[in-house]
């Protein structure tokens, strides 16, 4: 029997998650997926998933968000923002591509460390690299420290000081996914500390059968040559709108 790939799997997952048969991405075209959760967000989000387009959205958006239906993405947004709707971003899903994880070894001076939040100095450490570094950065790796993920790596300097930090958390639309967040001290950059601890966290969750997952948004650069130099692939290219109060 022939093991369904971690990109397959993913789109797979997600179809069902919104409620719409795996087989419709296999065609062009959209289809809208209202979903009562996203009634109080307001929030509609256009899911690119092999040649289809899936829109998870509030009930009785059904008509408005596929109406035409839209020729690409972007004329989605063009749309959606004519009906009074607010561009909230646009974001790149990844898994491991066929050939797996292309790891990378950390740099000479530092030492790679699995932990858990609940391990001696662990939070204190991470509370200095939070004070180190930019609230935007720490945000876009869903670091918090009341909130920090059951598994995390630590690229740790000379000093016992985090200079690299990652972690994961279930994925909770589809299951055997972590979701992975990254983030590198300000002053350590530049030396491949990232792509490192990324590394060591991929080899964890698939040593535990996880399949990593990698999300970044359009913007940082940074995160795509990490990304794609490890070996991930795009899952789905995703855009996120979010209409007034009626």
């Amino acid at each position: 029997m022939t093991e369904i790939s971690p990109l397959d799997r993913f789109i797979d997952g997600m179809t069902v998650h919104f409620g719409v048969d795996p087989a419709v991405t296999r065609e062009s075209g959209w289809t809208a997926a209202p979903m009562e959760a996203r009634a109080e967000s307001r929030v509609a989000v256009a899911y690119s998933l092999r040649r289809h387009v899936v829109v998870p959205c509030p009930p009785g958006r059904e008509g408005e968000v596929v109406a035409g239906p839209p020729t690409s993405p972007e004329d989605w947004v063009d749309r959606m923002t004519a009906l009074g709707a607010d561009v909230l971003g646009s974001a790149l899903m990844q898994t491991l591509g066929p050939d797996g994880l292309r790891g990378v070894e950390v740099a000479e001076g530092y030492e790679l460390r699995r932990v858990h939040p609940d391990d001696d100095g662990v939070r204190d450490l991470v509370a200095a690299l939070l004070d180190r570094n930019d609230a935007e950065d720490a945000e876009y790796a869903d670091l918090e420290l009341d909130a920090l993920d059951d598994t995390i790596v630590l690229a740790l300097a000379g000093d016992g000081s985090i200079a690299a930090y990652a972690s994961s958390r279930p994925w909770d639309e589809v299951e055997r996914f972590g979701d992975i967040g990254v983030l590198t001290d300000a002053g350590h950059r530049q030396k491949g500390l990232g792509s490192a601890v990324v590394t060591e966290m991929c080899r964890w969750l698939l040593e535990d059968g996880i399949d990593p997952l990698y999300r970044r948004d359009d913007d940082r650069t940074g995160s795509i040559r990490l990304s794609l130099g490890l070996g991930f692939v795009p899952a789905t290219h995703l855009v996120a709108v979010q209409f007034p109060e009626a």
